[in-house]
């Protein structure tokens, strides 16, 4: 019997169980089929779980691994640029999970909430503001209704206080695929409360494992959030010259060093980067060339006072300390950046009403820019919002109609991800800049270069290859951009934090025992290979290869 007529006889047993929703072929591939980086798969249907459904995935998984069909979990399938809804496999069953959209728990003393995989981050901004507002949304960029728990079990990351999204994790329920449950350790001595405020237990911690892996299906999670400081502030700063970058690199480390947790993190980012958020994309003036020229870059950045790199930091402290940490970032970069400010939420209020005296031309450049200013403060507090979805639309400019959620994949944008960590020493990261630039304008793609803090010793670099997806050709173009940027990359020292879907022959090549030691674990867990196969290159010899 083939997979097809498996996974139709198994819809056929999972749609008699109560708290779960099947959809076919067709319906599933209209829901989920769409993706940012224009990867295909066959989806053999789809399994909605209903906010009381979590009962019934023993018996969900006893059926697929009975019938021998892969189930690929998701959260709310917005996985933005690394292959949005679509399983890693060749064909599969999707497991929707945003169904199980409960808060379990707020404890407002030690700031820790307990919720399942359908939370989003608009859903629990809502919660914290209903429920004293004491803490903060770990808010990232991909939008406000994305899972905050898919975020932190791909060791995704934001610029708010707890920055490693991962390390705020903690009392993970799982289901594993031989439908057993693992609850955190502290709960079985009967002391569940330390599962919430201390991640390790006792013995070997395992939290990890059900991180950026398939061994096993996370159903709940404690993350610990922020508290809202007494203070909020940003700071912009400019470079005048590449050769400038090397050397702020020091600097930034000096910061984050000497002012610990009062600064969030620092943005460095190129002037392609800056224009995609300041002006349209400007396809009539690129005459015969397929990205931006030279000059035209000078020219549109000249225009719009941009420089060759431009900083963005956070500050969260008290009243008290936020002119003593203002001073240590003055000092830091003083005699490299210029044109540096800081910014509260009230400064950027009182310049916006300050525009009505300013010339017509000149209050409407500017207030562009202090609007898109107010909504990167308004995340940075964690309040969740869509001001960086908008890059996604650059190239196409086809944004949907104002007042409708902006969805990168439904709407037809070309989007993949690399993310590569890279030391933040001055001359590697001057050496990277410099070869990404290069290697994605000889793809005839536009190099659009983000370096982000995620400690004091490491840069996470958000490298957005943007593309034509109904261009099939310029689709390929971009997947090929981005095996040559990983495996060059790699050579020059530079790895992905996270992968996307197509990734597995890439990590094949590269696995070493590490990746042993996972494949063991996972033929041991899940003899079949049902859960998420190919996903992170478990038990890679069972896996069924995207055709």
């Amino acid at each position: 019997m083939d997979l097809v007529t498996r996974a139709a006889l198994a819809l056929d047993q999972w749609s008699d169980l109560q708290g779960v929703k099947v959809m076919r072929g067709a319906e599933a591939t209209a829901c989920y089929g769409a993706d940012c980086g224009a990867a295909e798969r066959q989806i053999l249907g789809a399994i909605q779980l209903q906010y009381d459904g979590k009962a019934r995935l023993p018996q969900i998984l006893a059926i697929a691994r009975a019938a021998r069909v892969p189930i690929y979990p998701i959260s709310t399938g917005r996985n933005w640029g690394y292959g949005t809804a679509l399983p890693a496999s060749g064909a599969a069953v999707i497991l929707d999970l945003s169904g199980l959209d409960r808060i379990l728990d707020y404890d407002p003393e030690f700031g820790t909430v307990t919720l399942e995989p359908g939370v989003t981050q608009a859903k629990l901004c809502r919660f914290l503001a209903e429920n004293g507002g004491r803490h903060m949304v770990p808010t990232t960029g991909a939008g406000p209704e994305v899972s905050l728990l898919s975020n932190a079990l791909e060791r995704g990351y934001g610029i708010t206080p707890h920055a490693d999204h991962f390390n705020a994790l903690s009392n993970l329920e799982v289901i594993l695929p031989n439908g057993e449950w693992l609850r955190a350790p502290f709960s079985s001595l009967g002391v569940p409360v330390l599962d919430k405020l201390f991640r390790n237990g006792i013995g070997p911690s395992w939290i990890g494992l059900f991180t950026q892996s398939a061994l096993g299906i996370v159903t709940s999670a404690t993350i610990t959030l922020a508290p809202h400081p007494e203070r909020t502030a940003v700071f912009l700063f400019s470079l005048r010259s590449q050769e400038d970058l090397p050397k702020v690199v020091g600097r930034v480390r000096a910061v984050l060093d000497q002012c610990g947790g009062l600064v969030g993190g620092v943005n460095l980012m190129n002037r392609h980067r800056m224009l995609s958020m300041t002006i349209p994309y400007p396809k009539e003036r690129l005459g015969a060339s397929p990205i931006m020229p030279d000059g035209l870059v000078d020219e549109l950045a000249r225009a719009n006072l941009i420089m060759p790199w431009t900083g963005f930091g956070t500050l969260y402290c008290s009243e008290r300390l936020l002119s003593a940490v203002k001073k240590e970032v003055k000092a830091a970069l003083r005699g490299v950046a210029v044109r540096l400010v800081f910014l509260t939420a009230d400064r950027i209020q009182t310049l916006r009403g300050a525009l009505k005296f300013a010339p017509a031309a000149l209050a409407k450049r500017a207030e562009a820019s202090l609007a898109t200013l107010a909504k990167s403060l308004d995340l940075i507090q964690g309040i969740p919002n869509e001001t960086a979805l908008p890059l996604a639309y650059w190239l196409s400019g086809r944004r949907p109609p104002p007042g409708t959620q902006l969805h990168p994949s439904r709407d037809g944008c070309g989007l993949l991800w690399y993310a590569p960590l890279v030391a933040m020493n001055p001359e590697l990261v001057n050496d990277y800049t410099l070869w990404v630039t290069g290697r994605m304008k000889a793809f005839g793609i536009e190099p659009l270069i983000t370096l982000t803090t995620i400690s004091s010793s490491i840069f996470d670099s958000t490298v957005p290859i943007l593309f034509d997806r109904a261009n099939e050709a310029a689709a390929r173009n971009a997947g090929n951009c981005l095996q040559a940027l990983m495996e060059e990359g790699r050579q020059r020292g530079y790895t992905p934090y996270r992968l996307g879907i197509d990734a597995l022959p890439w990590l094949l090549g590269h696995g070493g025992s590490s990746l042993q030691f996972v494949s063991d674990l996972k033929r041991h867990l899940d003899p079949e290979n049902i859960l998420a196969p190919s996903r992170y290159c478990l038990n890679p010899e069972l896996t069924p290869q995207p055709s």
